[in-house]
């Protein structure tokens, strides 16, 4: 499992849906290093609303860091924020006398952008990756109906060649570097364009994905499960077990983003505790 940190909203019991505060990075750091489930943490790349500019970056990675011993799973939004992570990485690896190359402490993200594109930073931090021995999780997220077919074998089979070509790539720049097979479709809101994460297809497409990774004898990575509600209620139950058991069932190797709510834009202590 991989417990999740920050999202741009926090769902908070006596609050309601606020933005993040430092506080949150710090309490559910804590829970998820508390977790014996918990193999890995995700930050992710947000501010929080107590600490201005480009600060808030910087104070959130610190008391992360300085809450957590286990592996860390980097989603960075540009070349420069993969090299600030590879340095704080490098800092934790001497300050334990552990090879900087050698130690894998992170797990790198490397976004595809649908429909079928590899942007040349994304290459780059892919190489950055690689310069080390942190394994490279696709981020794979075609949007039935707008950026991928509507159908859902049309969206899962966009998805499946978009899972590969991080692949591909990585075995021409260093054949065998670890990289996972994974995909995280969601379906367009023909009314109102918006962007629906976790529809019921999403409990198709994560058991089509494992059984393709099984089939590339590749490792997967995908979401833990979700809900489209911010609310500890009935459908919030229904729907993240659903993607849970699909995650199960079928023998998803990394369950990513425990404490996901809100439509995968909120997120909530008591939800990674539950989901767990």
């Amino acid at each position: 499992y991989v417990s999740l940190i920050l999202d741009p909203y926090v769902v908070d019991w006596d609050e309601g849906i606020r933005k993040p505060k430092l506080e949150d990075v710090r309490r559910n750091t804590i829970v998820g290093e508390s977790l014996d489930r918990v193999n890995a943490m995700m930050r992710m790349q947000y501010p929080v609303s107590d600490i201005p500019g480009q600060d808030s970056y910087y104070k959130t990675m610190e008391v992360f860091l300085a809450n957590t011993t286990k592996h860390i799973a980097v989603y960075p939004v540009s070349e420069a924020n993969c090299r600030e992570w590879m340095d704080a990485a490098a800092v934790v690896a001497e300050s334990a006398s552990l090879p900087v190359n050698e130690t894998p402490l992170l797990s790198v993200a490397m976004a595809v952008t649908s429909p079928l594109q590899i942007h040349p930073p994304n290459i780059e931090i892919m190489k950055q990756a690689m310069e080390r021995c942190y394994p490279i999780i696709p981020t794979v997220c075609p949007m039935a109906g707008t950026t991928s077919p509507y159908s859902v074998a049309g969206t899962f089979l966009q998805a499946n060649l978009e899972s590969l070509l991080p692949i591909l790539v990585v075995q021409l720049y260093k054949p065998g570097h670890p990289v996972f097979y994974g995909i995280g479709p969601s379906a367009t809101d023909m009314k109102t364009g918006r962007d629906l994460y976790y529809r019921a297809e999403k409990s198709l497409f994560k058991i089509m994905a494992n059984q393709m990774a099984e089939f590339y004898h590749l490792p997967s990575s995908g979401e833990a499960g979700g809900t489209l509600t911010h609310r500890a209620d009935l459908q919030n139950g229904a729907e993240s077990m659903l993607y849970l058991l699909s995650s199960h069932g079928t023998r998803q190797n990394i369950i990513g983003g425990l404490g996901s709510l809100g439509n995968a834009n909120g997120m909530s202590t008591e939800q990674i505790i539950m989901q767990c």
